[in-house]
């Protein structure tokens, strides 16, 4: 119910509206080394049981909000990629599209969510078990 200092030379005045921008905490650098280049393990921490806790800050990485706000289904919801991720890579092959050209850079089409522009491409062919192979 009072105007608040925060870091720095920031105040935020009563009755003031305060948007958090996860996608610019994001892709800061400052936060995470080489924010635009794909690299999932920046998230792993092989030392922790929970493949979730890896070694970066909290505070700056809010895909399911944060706090008291947090999204309840949060961690049904990385289980739930992780079996599915994992089921799918069992079962088949994925490559890129021939159409793929290497030399064009990707941008970043910023909607409900990122998504690259133009599309990747992805080709899916299932996979050859050892015992299909022997029928």
């Amino acid at each position: 119910q009072q105007d608040v200092v925060g870091p720095g030379p920031v105040l935020l005045k009563r009755n003031s509206i305060l948007l958090v921008a996860p996608m610019a905490m994001h892709m800061n650098p400052k936060h995470f080394k080489e924010p635009h280049k794909f690299e999932p393990t920046r998230f792993l921490d092989i030392q922790s049981n929970d493949p979730w806790d890896g070694p970066f800050d909290r505070s700056v990485y809010l895909p399911f909000g944060a706090g008291r706000k947090r999204c309840i289904g949060y961690k049904f919801a990385q289980w739930e990629m992780l079996i599915i991720v994992s089921t799918l890579l069992t079962n088949v092959r994925v490559t890129r599209s021939p159409k793929y050209d290497p030399t064009k850079e990707l941008s970043w089409d910023a909607g409900v969510t990122w998504r690259p522009d133009p599309a990747l491409e992805l080709q899916f062919e299932p996979r050859v078990v050892a015992a299909q192979i022997a029928e």
